[in-house]
């Protein structure tokens, strides 16, 4: 069986390039496998190790001018204008030469089927590519994917009508599978996994350090990529300041970091805020060993970025989580972990209590980790739901 898998093989978001790395050693196990970018170069990738970003960095900052003059309606008439004229599009043209060689297409992890603005690009890129395979007669399996929030009900209804062409669809949480069947998904074709990243094998020896202090590491997002304004986001760097603060007055040290490059800004305006820089250092993580190394020896991690926290969760340590999005919600819901997880909109009031919860995690540590070890364990059984459907197009394609 010949495999082609869609997913973000070239973006510089980590947590989405650990995703797609983890589903390519998975599938592999089924048959021949090859990656196929759900953007830019369809051949492209980037090394996980070495996000190249430069590109990236500035076609970022051009975005930011123009939603600093309200003028980002631009970019998306652009991507709007790319997607109607994609049938003449090199990439697209690619795509369809490619499809030919393969028995099962899939889309793979993350939420491919979303929207935070008026582009839907990407669902109508993802309704194209399954279009065509359609038109070939192939096998298409949607694995492991999280879907929404949606800017309007037409993205939804778009995304739900490209998840009911595929022959077989797995959620990688309840409720993207709830969202799925309440507005005319196909219960018959569609189940719930995991994330796959709770599969990920990630080899680490904690490294000795000079003293005994506890390590915290804080992971920071820019809320201006989820639609606040500047108002807002000062807001959220004021909470994250005052989480540090504390941290700090209490003999904590801590690593402010960020696992994607559109993160930057944020990182360096929430150092600057810190009062007392003695025991606080600010690390941009281009690859994931050094994100392993970092976590190695951190004794909680406050995190916002989703798979931040899921790969801080598989290598052991115990977590307090910020939810800007239904995701995340779900993550702490799948770690039986709800009371962790705190909302990002009350994120500036609730830093007593946050910080309240960081302290009883750390002083339970030994135990919690115990736990979080066992319902790993649990967790990682429910991936057999997308291997059963593998198995099963293994046998019937080879």
């Amino acid at each position: 069986m010949k495999i082609l898998l869609i997913s973000r093989f070239n973006v510089p978001n980590l947590g989405d390039l650990v995703i797609s790395d983890t589903l390519y050693s998975l599938i592999s196990r089924y048959g021949k496998t090859d990656k196929y970018n759900l953007f830019g170069e369809p051949f492209n990738f980037v090394n996980l190790n070495n996000i190249e970003t430069n590109g990236y960095s500035l076609k970022y900052k051009l975005f930011r001018i123009l939603k600093k003059y309200r003028l980002e309606k631009l970019i998306t008439a652009y991507g709007l204008l790319k997607t109607k004229i994609k049938s003449k599009n090199s990439k697209t043209t690619s795509y369809e030469e490619v499809v030919d060689s393969y028995d099962l297409i899939i889309l793979g992890g993350g939420n491919m089927l979303m929207t935070l603005d008026d582009n839907n690009s990407t669902i109508n890129r993802l309704d194209n590519y399954v279009d065509i395979a359609i038109k070939k007669g192939k096998k298409i399996f949607a694995m492991d994917i999280g879907i929404g929030p949606f800017f309007n009900d037409s993205d939804k209804e778009l995304a739900i009508e490209v998840l009911n062409k595929c022959d077989y669809v797995t959620f990688r949480d309840d409720s993207s599978y709830k969202l799925f069947c309440e507005n005319g998904g196909n219960s018959d074709t569609s189940d719930v996994s995991v994330d796959p990243v709770f599969l990920a094998n990630f080899d680490y020896e904690k490294e000795p350090t000079s003293d005994n202090a506890i390590q915290v590491g804080v992971n920071i997002i820019d809320s201006r990529l989820i639609g606040h304004d500047e108002k807002e986001y000062k807001k959220k760097l004021n909470g994250y300041a005052s989480i540090v603060n504390k941290l700090l007055n209490n003999n904590i040290k801590v690593s402010l970091f960020i696992t994607s490059k559109e993160d930057q800004a944020a990182l360096d305006d929430t150092f600057r805020l810190i009062r007392d820089k003695r025991n606080v250092e600010k690390i941009e993580i281009n690859g994931i060993n050094q994100l392993i190394k970092l976590y190695s020896n951190m004794d909680l991690l406050l995190g916002t970025r989703m798979h931040s926290m899921i790969i801080a969760y598989v290598m052991g340590v115990p977590l307090v989580g910020l939810s800007w999005q239904t995701k995340v919600t779900s993550f702490f819901n799948v770690i039986d972990e709800a009371e962790s997880c705190f909302d990002f909109k009350e994120f500036e009031k609730n830093h007593s209590l946050i910080y309240k919860t960081i302290q009883n995690k750390i002083y339970n540590s030994k135990s919690i980790i115990e736990s979080m070890k066992k319902k790993l364990e649990t967790i990682k059984e429910k991936a057999k739901t997308s291997e059963k459907v593998l198995e099963k197009y293994a046998r019937e394609l080879r």
